[in-house]
């Protein structure tokens, strides 16, 4: 029993000659990397890691401040001691909070990381087109 299916292997054409990045098989190939799209996408990185260190700084900081404030409160004032209302010390309220908190700064930080990353997202066809690149 013969089959009529053909069988063309991933380094050769239908004729069986070898694939070459000017064969019209080796057209969906990457483009060739340059200089300029190596810069391109360094500044990229940088951009990224500097907005990214101006941000958390900042929201770890507050974070620290927030949650060292309840076990200074607790352990060392009486301040957390009282009743809010009907069994409920101010002491669990403010427990409570640091979980509303933590959403509200992950809201924060995905936010602002969206907005450096489109920004920063210019750099990189602006300078994909000045070296002559294509991106798909």
């Amino acid at each position: 029993m013969t089959s009529d299916v053909s069988f063309v292997s991933p380094v050769t054409d239908a004729s069986g000659a070898p694939h070459t990045l000017a064969s019209p098989a080796g057209r969906n190939r990457m483009p060739p990397s340059t200089e300029d799209s190596r810069a391109a996408s360094q500044r990229y990185y940088q951009g990224m890691v500097q907005a990214r260190r101006q941000i958390i700084v900042p929201l770890v900081l507050l974070t620290l401040v927030f949650f060292f404030t309840q076990q200074v409160l607790t352990n060392f004032t009486t301040a957390l001691d009282g009743m809010a209302f009907s069994g409920m010390s101010w002491a669990y309220i403010y427990a409570f909070a640091q979980f509303f908190f933590v959403i509200i700064l992950t809201t924060i930080y995905r936010s602002r990381m969206q907005r450096v990353e489109t920004e920063l997202g210019r750099l990189l066809p602006t300078a994909a087109a000045e070296a002559g690149e294509v991106h798909r």
